[in-house]
């Protein structure tokens, strides 16, 4: 009865660290997704203010915000890279 306590016991451990495994592996993949996503949406948004900017008459409201902007977004990024490192 021991041996079978001990057995039961040992096989539940291997199974929540292996659903632990991939849980933690999944995770990973989700926010490496989304940090790739959110490097696209970065680029997209800085081409589009680019254009912008290049108007006459809005390109100095952009100009002002658009270094704001992106260092609130880099700021995101390594935070983001930090927990997934």
């Amino acid at each position: 009865m021991v041996l079978l306590a001990s057995l039961g016991g040992y096989e539940l451990s291997m199974v929540r660290k292996e659903i632990k495994n991939n849980l933690s592996q999944q995770l990973h993949a989700i926010l490496s997704a989304n940090v790739e996503s959110l490097r696209i949406w970065i680029k997209n948004q800085k081409r589009d203010a680019e254009a912008i900017a290049s108007q006459p008459g809005k390109g100095s409201t952009f100009i002002l915000t658009l270094p704001k902007v992106q260092s609130a977004v880099s700021g995101a990024i390594k935070e983001t890279a930090l927990v997934s490192g």
